[in-house]
């Protein structure tokens, strides 16, 4: 299932090099945007186990806040992730998914500290 995942951002990425004439570096974002969303939702697995085990208090109620913020990210970065090609050729887009990877990378880091 993940290598499927890779698989189809990989197309996804070749045909927006064709569509944009661009190298490879112009379309890495797709690739990070996917890697992303794959990682971060291994983390989320096991925050539910984690989460499960805290006992009642601020501690608990604060990995629970980080955890539906990762949650949430992770879905939007998912969500623009399959957009449509001809959504992801502008520059705006790129920065947007650019901007959205690092954000969620770093709430998984946050709830995965806790």
């Amino acid at each position: 299932m993940l290598c499927l995942k890779y698989l189809m951002a990989l197309e996804k990425m070749k045909l927006l090099q064709d569509l944009k004439g661009a190298g490879l570096n112009d379309v890495q974002f797709l690739y990070n945007a996917v890697d992303a969303v794959i990682e971060c939702r291994r983390v989320l697995q096991w925050t539910y186990c984690f989460g499960y085990f805290l006992s009642n208090g601020k501690e608990k109620d604060l990995f629970e806040m980080l955890q539906e913020d990762l949650e949430k990210h992770v879905e939007t970065l998912h969500e623009f992730s399959e957009k449509p090609i001809e959504e992801l050729i502008s520059n705006d887009m790129k920065a947007h998914i650019n901007n959205l990877t690092r954000v969620t990378r770093t709430v998984s880091i946050r709830v995965s500290i806790l």
